[in-house]
Formats: C-alpha cells, sequence, structure tokens
C-alpha cells in the first residue's frame, strides 16, 4: 500500500498557513519512494482519455476511441475548446479520472486504484483534516491529468453547489519541469483583471486552497520536452 504521509512536514504551520491565507505550497509532499512510484505509474501504465469543452459543456473521449483517431481527426473534435469567449470555461487536456474508473472496475488492480484507497482510510483522511483544517472532510475526489503541448485550462473557481467542496488540492508530479514551457498555475484576483500568484509544477509540490478561487493553467508550449502530470481533485464534506 503506497504511504501518503511524510512525517517531515510541519503540519501546524501549513494549517496556519491556510487558515491565513487560503492556499498553501508544500514541497516534498509524499514521501520520494511514493511520489516516483506515482510518476512512473503516470509515464506507463495510464490508458489517457481526453477531456475538452464544447460550448459550455466538458466532453471526453475515451482511450480506445482516441487509438482509432488520427491527429487531425482529434484536433477537429477539441476545435470548439479553442475559440470560447473570454467568459466561457474552456480546456483541453488528458484524464484518468480515478474513482469513476475504480467504481466501474475498468482496469483490474491499477496502481491508482491503490491511491483511492489509501486516500480513503480514517488514518490519511484525518491527517488531511490536520494539514488544511477543515474537521468535515469525510471523502477525496481524485483525478490523474496530463498536459501536452497545446493544453490548458481557463479561470474558473472551482465553485460546485452540491458537492461540498472544502479544499481543491494540485499534487504536481512532472520531472524537470521549465517555467517556459508554459503549464503554470495562476492565481487571479477576483475581479479576475491580474495574476496574483504564479506555481511552477514542481516535482513533488503539491498546492492547496479553499474554494472559491479563481485559478488557471497556462497552454503549454509545443516545445514542452516531456507531459505535465498532476493528481488533482477536491477534499468534500459529503
Amino acid at each position: 500500500m503506497l504511504d501518503l504521509m511524510n512525517p517531515a512536514l510541519n503540519i501546524s504551520a501549513i494549517c496556519a498557513q491556510m487558515s491565513r491565507t487560503g492556499f498553501a505550497q508544500i514541497d516534498n509532499y509524499l514521501p520520494v519512494a511514493t511520489a516516483d512510484k506515482l510518476y512512473a505509474c503516470l509515464d506507463k501504465q495510464v490508458q489517457w482519455d481526453l477531456a475538452y469543452s464544447d460550448q459550455g459543456h466538458g466532453r471526453q473521449i475515451k482511450a480506445q476511441q482516441l487509438a482509432t483517431m488520427t491527429p487531425a481527426q482529434i484536433r477537429q473534435t477539441v476545435d470548439p475548446a479553442f475559440v470560447q469567449d473570454r467568459n466561457g470555461f474552456s480546456f483541453v487536456y488528458n484524464t484518468f479520472r480515478v474513482i469513476d474508473s475504480w467504481l466501474a472496475g475498468e482496469h483490474n488492480g491499477h496502481p491508482l486504484y491503490d491511491l483511492a484507497n489509501r486516500m480513503h482510510t480514517q488514518e490519511h483522511l484525518e491527517y488531511v483534516r490536520q494539514l488544511t483544517g477543515r474537521k468535515t472532510l469525510t471523502r477525496m475526489d481524485v483525478m490523474a491529468a496530463r498536459y501536452l503541448p497545446g493544453h490548458f485550462l481557463t479561470p474558473h473557481d472551482d465553485t460546485h453547489n452540491s458537492e461540498g467542496r472544502e479544499v481543491a488540492y494540485i499534487l504536481n508530479l512532472g520531472k524537470n519541469w521549465q517555467p517556459e514551457w508554459g503549464g503554470l498555475l495562476h492565481f487571479m484576483d477576483t475581479e479576475r483583471k491580474a495574476v496574483t500568484h504564479t506555481f511552477i509544477p514542481t516535482f513533488n509540490t503539491m498546492i492547496m486552497f479553499y474554494p472559491p478561487r479563481w485559478h488557471f493553467v497556462s497552454q503549454v508550449a509545443n516545445f514542452a520536452r516531456q507531459p505535465r502530470y498532476t493528481l488533482t481533485g477536491w477534499m468534500l464534506n459529503t
């Protein structure tokens, strides 16, 4: 079973920062061996679906269908995501929805199912309650994401009225990322007129924040030399 808790973290300091600012950047979030195993899994063992937006609606192409499509067909399918107006939420990136896939039994014994199981132990849930200061957390959603050249995620604030989202998180698991490759996480002010904080997706760095908070992922450059990998989702109270 994966070890998700790093005894070297200063839990009280992280919780205090969350309380003070509404977010925290946590370096070396996982034990090194766990971070390396998850990176290897994302790099070699995931059959990636493709998520994209179309006129305000999220769409998804499953990995099996993607394998039958040419690059030109894929680009034609996702083209609507690139022409949204400023107020429209749009995105293109690869995804593996771990909890949905686990419940559907799509890939027997997949390593990310072990991750989902470990996240939901009482020991781990209490650990993230202490880190975030949110004592009502009962479960975690988790999705793997891969950003390739051209992929992006436009501004949104993670508001959802019915899911009980207490904390949003992004765990960066790509190695040796260079800031000029794009794929940067940006926080914005409430009026969406300025970037207030920028985070490079450094390996084994966790970003946690309380929603709502406006943020986006800048488009990955065509010359990026490797994928941007993350595990992302929400800590929930329902």
